[in-house]
């Protein structure tokens, strides 16, 4: 068995080992080799500091970092079924933790399926739990009264995230640096608030049979004013949001309305 950095391997190569390590998981995740490099670009994954565990030439395992600054991300990380249950993911996990550390990290985090094994494997290496990240789905009611609010560009209201986020800070995968990324061009934003001083947003994306939340940034009262108003743009249609911080204005909300949670996650985090 040999580690190898990321860097050190072709994009075709890395996509490899990213569909084997995550086959037989919870959740189908494949990527195509353009939607790893999306998913890498978004995540501002550092190559040079992600590990594949190497067989000869077949993939064992990885562990994929993102960085920004001296904050660190587990956007990946998975055992091949063929090296399933011989200790590698706590000794593959457990050098990459030295390696963050010696290369001046302060804190790291990650996202883990509640009902995931590998959580054990995060804790080990010192990894402990920050808060819960709920998938929330269920469907827009159909409004009593019109409320008045204002359409917005997206990419404006992104400079408004960490001060509109509050206590409840985004996900790595919902920071301005990944969403400028990953928002579909169909994103479409509501605000609440004067034109430069905005109090609340809500990211998202409508469809013919569904609405994505993106991402919702305000108070409670802010939350429940955008969320009335996407219902009164998309009645009665299908509702989701992914990681939503358990706790958050818009997780309120969208629980006060009835939404349930089929899945969720633990973000977990590293520090020095």
């Amino acid at each position: 068995m040999e580690l190898r950095r990321g860097s050190e391997l072709g994009m075709a190569a890395l996509t490899h080992a990213w569909n084997l390590g995550y086959t037989g998981y919870f959740l189908p995740i494949h990527f195509t080799e353009e939607e790893f490099s999306h998913w890498v670009k978004a995540g501002s994954f550092d190559l040079s500091r992600s590990l594949i565990l190497m067989d000869g030439d077949q993939p064992a395992g990885f562990s994929f970092l993102g960085v920004r600054g001296t904050r660190g991300w587990v956007g990946g990380f998975g055992i091949t079924p063929d090296y399933r249950g011989m200790g590698l993911a706590r000794q593959l996990f457990s050098d990459h933790v030295r390696l963050m550390a010696d290369e001046g990290l302060q804190s790291v985090q990650l996202e883990v399926l509640v009902e995931n094994w590998a959580q054990k494997v995060y804790a080990g290496a010192g990894f402990q739990v920050t808060r819960r990240l709920s998938i929330l789905q269920g469907r827009l009611p159909s409004p009593a009264e019109q409320v008045e609010l204002r359409t917005a560009e997206p990419e404006q209201m992104l400079l408004y995230s960490g001060l509109l986020h509050g206590e409840h800070p985004p996900i790595w995968q919902r920071e301005p640096q990944s969403m400028r990324v990953s928002m579909p061009e169909s994103t479409q934003a509501l605000c609440t608030g004067p034109d430069l001083a905005p109090t609340g947003y809500l990211l998202y994306q409508a469809g013919e049979d569904r609405v994505r939340i993106l991402d919702g940034a305000g108070g409670e009262a802010e939350m429940r004013q955008l969320v009335q108003g996407l219902a009164h743009r998309c009645p009665g249609l299908p509702v989701s949001v992914v990681n939503e911080p358990e706790g958050s204005p818009l997780h309120r909300v969208l629980t006060s309305l009835g939404c349930s949670e089929p899945r969720a996650q633990w973000e977990m985090r590293w520090s020095r």
